[in-house]
Order: structure tokens, then sequence, then C-alpha cells
């Protein structure tokens, strides 16, 4: 019954039911096991086997389609982790195939290990990673990939490539990666300009990315469902996005347009001023009620009783 127990739990853990997201034709490093020791295990115990050595024919790949288990020859360098995990590089022809992948790995002396991977688009993948279940393949299509030919500021770029006519695919997600794709960021294309002298081809996003981008990183847009956006109706991208306002100014919700709260509170002020130099002008000179004489003076005191008889 205790080898029943044991048997249960090395299936458990050298079967991995979840399929794990890969990205296509993407060199990268791979996780595999754990490994239990095969003698230990015959003895009633799960010990981790450490000291492996994973050649290329002990990894089997099902590549998409239906393909049948083949050994492997872009996997390799599989060094033990920990606790009978080991990471293996593999190269980009690995998974060049999109689709569902089988791999399986067989050594001497341990019981064999089997994962499935999801090989994903490169973009899809990418996107996928930034937005997590929001994105789907058909809204996020690619709708140009280029690379920087220029910077300008860490908003403004010369592409190598890009589109003939101005304010191209306004509001649209911008995804920057840089040449050795460890650094991904989004943005927004706030403006696009085409100049046919060269040509020049100049793209602005909101907002600076997380990592600096230099020429020969790659730019991608992403156009939802292929069609040019505003980000907001009636608002110009290139004067409004991604513009710190600071103070007062953009507060004044009435006309004149431009207008701040404190012009509208100082011609109010002048208002009250010029209202009180009035009534002052008014009210100099003097007047009786009830038998009584008052000075009424634009000045402090502004009512003085200079004379009173009772009725």
């Amino acid at each position: 019954m205790r080898r029943i127990a044991i048997l249960a739990v090395l299936f458990a853990a050298t079967v991995d039911a979840q399929t794990i997201p890969i990205r296509a034709d993407s060199a990268d490093t791979l996780k595999i096991g754990p490994f239990f020791d095969a003698t230990d295990l015959a003895a009633g115990t799960l010990t981790p086997d450490t000291g492996l050595t994973i050649a290329d024919g002990d990894v089997l790949i099902a590549q998409p389609g239906g393909g049948n288990l083949a050994e492997e020859t872009g996997v390799e360098d599989c060094a033990h982790e920990a606790a009978g995990v080991y990471e293996c590089a593999y190269d980009a022809s690995v998974f060049d195939t999109e689709g569902a992948v089988l791999i399986v790995v067989n050594v001497a002396g341990v019981a064999p290990w089997r994962q499935w991977y999801d090989v994903q688009a490169a973009d899809y993948y990418d996107l996928s990673h930034i937005f997590g279940s929001l994105v789907s393949s058909d809204v996020f299509g690619v709708d140009l990939d280029t690379a920087i030919d220029s910077v300008t500021s860490q908003t403004v770029f010369e592409l190598v490539a890009g589109p003939d006519n101005d304010d191209y695919c306004l509001g649209c997600t911008v995804h920057l990666i840089d040449a050795a794709g460890d650094n991904r960021d989004v943005a927004l294309v706030a403006d696009y300009d085409f100049n046919v002298t060269g040509p020049v081809y100049t793209l602005t996003i909101n907002s600076a990315p997380s990592f600096t981008v230099q020429v020969g990183d790659t730019l991608r847009v992403h156009a939802f469902g292929n069609t040019n956006l505003e980000l907001v109706e009636g608002v110009d991208a290139t004067d409004t996005l991604g513009v710190a306002q600071t103070g007062d100014s953009f507060a004044r919700l009435g006309a004149p347009v431009g207008a701040s709260i404190a012009a509208d509170l100082a011609t109010a002020d002048g208002n009250i001023d010029d209202i009180e130099t009035y009534l002052n002008a008014l009210l100099d000179g003097t007047a009786s009620m009830l038998g009584c004489t008052f000075t009424i003076s634009a000045t402090s005191p502004h009512i003085s009783v200079d004379a009173c008889t009772p009725p």
C-alpha cells in the first residue's frame, strides 16, 4: 500500500496537467523534472536525483499536427537547479511550429517525465503576457513590424519602414522590444508623420517606456481590427495625450477656452472693488431717521450718530 501511495505521488509530480505557453521561434531555457531515483523508489523512498546526465537522445518531442515522439538535438546543456529539477537550453528551431507540443524525458535510473506546451506566435505571446486574458489574436493583430532607425527622444522615433499616410493608427498599441529581447513595454500611438523626402517615418508615443529605446530595437503596432481609432472623441492626441496638467490650466469648463480659474477670480475681485467704490460714493453724505441725525462717510466709521431727539 505504501508503494502504491508513493507511485501516486510520483505520478502527480512527474506529469504536469497544465499546458505551458511558450514563444515560437525563440531560443530560451526550459525547466524539466523533478526526477526521482528509481532505486530509492523501489525501496519505498522518494529521493530527487540531482546528478543526472541528460543527453540529446533523452529528450523526445512530438511536434504539432500529430507528429511522433522523436529525439530533439536542439535541447542541450541540462544542469541541475534544485530538488531534482533541471534547466536546459534550447534553440529557436525546437519550437518553430505553432500548436500543442509534447515533451517526454526518459533517462535511465529515474521515472520518466512529460509536459505539454502551447507554442504561440511571437506577437501573440508577447501581448498575452502583458495584457493577460484580455488579449485575443483576432483583435491584437500586428499591423506594423519594424525597427527603430533613429531616436529623437524616448517618445519620438524615426522608423526603418512605415505606412505613407499621416496620423496612422492613432490610439493603437505600440509594443517596444529591445534588441536583446530582455526588455519590453507598451504605449499608444500619439502621432505619426510621413515625409516623402527620405522617406522619413516618424512615430510619437504617449509615454516613455520603462527601458531606454535605442537604434535597432523592435517596434510593433497592433491595430484594433486594423482600423484607425481616435483615443477620445474630440481630443487631439498630439496636443493633450500624455501632457502633464499642472497648476490651474485646463481647469476652466466655460468659455473662453484656455482661461484659468485664477484669471476668473482676478476678474471677480476687480468687479467687487468697483461695486464697493460705487456704494461708498452713493452713501457719502448725511441722513436722518426717527429724529436722529447720521453722518455717512466712505471712510471708517462709515456711519456716526450726530444728534438724536427721541419722539
